[in-house]
This record gives structure tokens, sequence and C-alpha cells, in this order.
């Protein structure tokens, strides 16, 4: 049993020392941490921020998302224990005059918790 926890213990550092850093570049985060929702209108300026840094954000664990992007707006389990986070750019459907079709990013991660997919969409 002493054997099996400090494996778990290794394993486990070596997740936590072999995260990936991203140099975010221009993405303003506090300024989308401020925005639930997109309520306020400021994600929109953060897009092509994003985009520029998308290819570095694959890989990393919700844990490190959450850091970048605060908490999602909406969070949804799919298929084979996907895990989708959902964070409006216009505003969202919880915002006092939202959106008909607004626009999100949706964050997919696998079963292992790690980011797979940035998507755009309406």
């Amino acid at each position: 049993m002493k054997n099996f926890n400090l494996a778990l213990f290794l394993v486990t550092l070596c997740f936590c020392a072999c995260s990936p850093n991203v140099d975010l570049k221009n993405f303003k985060a506090t300024q989308w941490k401020n925005d639930p929702n997109g309520c306020k209108g400021e994600r929109t300026n953060e897009i092509e921020h994003i985009k520029e840094i998308q290819e570095e954000l694959i890989g990393m664990s919700q844990p490190q998302i959450r850091q970048v992007f605060g908490r999602p707006d909406e969070q949804f389990l799919h298929e084979r224990m996907n895990n989708l986070n959902v964070y409006y750019i216009d505003k969202g459907t919880k915002c006092d005059t939202p959106h008909a079709n607004p626009m999100k990013m949706t964050l997919e991660f696998n079963g292992l918790n790690q980011l797979k997919l940035v998507r755009f969409s309406r």
C-alpha cells in the first residue's frame, strides 16, 4: 500500500511539474474575468488574442484554464466523459439584454481534464 501511495504521489507531482506555461501575450485576463457572461461587452476585444494563443492552450488542465479565463459561464458533461466549458463573448443568456444568438467560446476537455479543442460559434 505504501508503494502505491508513493507511486501515486510521484505521478501527481510529475503532472504538476510538467504543466505547460502559456505566454498570454496581449490577452487581458482580468478584463475577461470581470465580464461574466459577456454582459459588459469587453470580451469581444479579446477574441483575436485568444486565437493567437489557442494552440498553446491545448493540453492544459481544467484548473490551469480556469486560472486564465475564470469560471465558465456554463458547463456541460459531454459524451465519453468530455467536459464542455462555455464562455459567452457577446451578451449571454444571463444578461439583462441578451443577444438572440450570442458569440461564445466553447472549450472541450477530454476524460483526463486536458483541453483538447477551442471552438468559437454562434
